[in-house]
């Protein structure tokens, strides 16, 4: 039952961040969800958004397929096996340096992802600093 699409920026392009989120019987949340990561401040250009479906009665992608993103947006469905394996499969797609995990019904702030990176990167120098 494994299929993916994508839709977005041009899928070879390498991006900074991927944001993975395990879903279950909840198409409206996530496009909801995916459409609000369409008002991040972080460039479209440096994330890219995976949706990982765990065998839902009702397939969201078309729901997902109606929603017009600037980023690459990946879809995958799989056999229902439970959340860690659709945040583990989510992770085996991700092209991303860093990948952060986000709920189906999170509503993000305009700067989650922006702020995500940079407390990555500030960690990242002072762990270069101390060495």
């Amino acid at each position: 039952m494994k299929t993916s699409s994508w839709s977005g920026t041009d899928a070879a392009a390498h991006v900074r961040l991927s944001v993975v989120i395990p879903t279950y019987g909840r198409a409206e949340r996530v496009a909801r969800l995916v459409t609000d990561l369409a008002g991040q401040t972080l460039s479209p250009r440096a994330f890219e958004v995976v949706v990982v479906d765990d065998g839902s009665p009702e397939d969201p992608r078309p729901r997902l397929a109606a929603v017009e993103v600037p980023f690459r947006l990946v879809v995958e469905r799989q056999a229902n096996h439970g959340p860690a394996a659709a945040r583990h499969r989510g992770v085996e797609l991700a092209r991303g340096d860093v990948v952060l995990f986000l709920d189906d019904d999170m509503i993000p702030a305009p700067r989650l992802l922006e702020e995500h990176l940079a407390a990555h990167d500030a960690t990242l120098r002072a762990n270069a600093a101390s060495r």
